[in-house]
């Protein structure tokens, strides 16, 4: 079952706390529209949970879990809502599977002992009544009676967060009133109905290159390819179209931190630059060859002028002169930062020398390798700002609405403030701080330095 092989991997004999995640998933692939029967979903679920109780139940008696809690995004939501999960009888849902496990464990008990005096000779014990060691060795150990006095459920864990609070002013408060520790998590990751999702951190304002001059900068060199070289037009059309849509969703704020990573611009823009390109017949590109400048011999001799994306890019711009349909290349793209050499935007890219002497001014030249690596350093200084400036108008959106809503950071990073105020809330046993990406596990790092909290070892 899933526990057993839980405990394998973590190779530990037991857990402290089994979380049951989002058992709210039920009520929100069942429960459709406004017609749907809710309270007859939140029954199920709720009967479907009592068994799992049970189970749990018995799990704490194996000794294989010490606790149990429920984990539910809906715990932050309005009572009202069709997929918010009622937790006013889950405390007595688990007294109850408490219960029935206790006295199941009494009658296997009874069963047990009722058995082995069926079992005993009716003579009596042989040799004075003692017993060998290997016949009690043999003979079976009955069932443990329940040493417990309550139930194992312990924990309840929801979001919460400065615009997130209706969880912490229901259900968080009603736990306390049971005895239940309560968890936050996303205490930075607000999904706010009001304000959508927000990133309650701090950003600065990114220098250089700032986003308008990287924008510049890329919009230029796909500009110039386009001019220049009539069969790219096309995808230098896209990406134009690509970048001047994500620069449309920065000036109108439709765009947060969290939509931003999970979209994943940087891997968008970089599919559709690897995406072959249908080269004309070779009769129509300078030198007769249906092959970009510098070909995959170019792009694998390891020349020191090249990214590892321009040499993915330039594999990716050759194609079969008969081909028209694009595909999407399986080469990967590098992530890096802007560097202090970038080229600027006023300058045009260098071009590679070629045998026709004419081939310059052709607009159907071969791309030269040099080229294609300024364009694709161009894409990657622009995704760095924007992914920058995507942070800095947030973190200021941020500011106005705590402004809005009276709310005084006391100049402290939003961040830090955020946690802080979950921490010294009365309903609030502790702050979880999720860390799946690297840089957010040193974001985290550095701010529990600020809270003077020692990060785990």
């Amino acid at each position: 079952d899933q526990l057993t092989r839980s405990l394998e991997r973590l190779n530990t004999k037991y857990v402290d706390i089994l979380f049951v995640h989002n058992p709210e998933y039920f009520l929100m692939t069942n429960i459709k529209g406004t017609e749907d029967n809710v309270k007859k979903h939140q029954t199920i679920l709720l009967n479907r949970l009592q068994i799992l109780f049970e189970e749990l139940e018995r799990e704490i008696e194996k000794g294989r879990i010490r606790a149990y809690g429920i984990s539910s995004n809906s715990f932050s939501l309005k009572p009202s809502h069709a997929h918010f999960l009622p937790y006013q009888d889950l405390v007595k849902m688990a007294a109850s599977a408490f219960e029935r496990m206790r006295i199941q464990r009494q009658q296997e008990h009874a069963l047990f002992l009722e058995q082995q005096q069926e079992q005993q000779p009716s003579g009596g014990f042989s040799s004075g009544g003692s017993t060998s060691a290997s016949d009690s060795q043999k003979r079976p150990t009955a069932p443990k009676l329940v040493q417990r006095t309550t139930h194992g459920l312990g924990y309840l864990q929801m979001p919460g967060n400065l615009l997130e609070t209706e969880g912490l002013q229901t259900t968080a408060k009603w736990a306390k009133t049971k005895n239940l520790s309560v968890f936050i998590n996303r205490p930075l990751n607000a999904m706010s109905p009001e304000y959508g999702p927000a990133r309650l951190a701090s950003y600065p304002e990114p220098l250089s290159p700032t986003y308008a001059q990287a924008k510049d900068e890329i919009l230029g060199a796909l500009a110039a390819l386009s001019r220049q070289i009539e069969y790219l037009g096309p995808k230098m059309q896209r990406l134009t179209e690509m970048i001047k849509g994500l620069d449309e969703s920065l000036r109108t704020d439709k765009l947060s931190i969290i939509q931003m990573e999970g979209a994943s611009v940087r891997n968008t823009l970089h599919q559709e630059l690897a995406k072959p390109v249908p080269i004309p017949h070779k009769s129509k590109v300078d030198g007769g060859s249906s092959e970009v400048a510098g070909g995959r011999s170019g792009a694998s001799a390891g020349s020191s002028s090249l990214s590892p994306d321009a040499a993915a890019a330039i594999d990716a711009f050759k194609t079969a002169p008969t081909s028209t349909k694009p595909t999407v290349s399986t080469h990967p793209t590098a992530t890096r930062p802007p560097t202090s050499s970038q080229p600027s935007s006023s300058t045009p890219p260098p071009s590679t020398t070629s045998s026709s002497s004419s081939s310059h001014g052709s607009t159907h030249r071969k791309i030269g390798e040099h080229e294609i690596d300024h364009l694709v350093k161009s894409l990657d200084h622009f995704i760095h700002a924007f992914h920058q400036q995507v942070r800095f108008q947030e973190t200021a959106r941020i500011a106005k609405i705590m402004t809005e809503r009276g709310i005084d950071l006391k100049g402290e990073p939003i961040e830090q403030f955020a946690v802080e105020y979950l921490l010294e809330h009365d309903q609030v046993d502790a702050v979880l701080l999720g860390m799946k990406r690297e840089p957010y596990v040193d974001f985290a790092r550095g701010l529990l330095k600020s809270l003077a909290v020692p990060p785990p070892s």
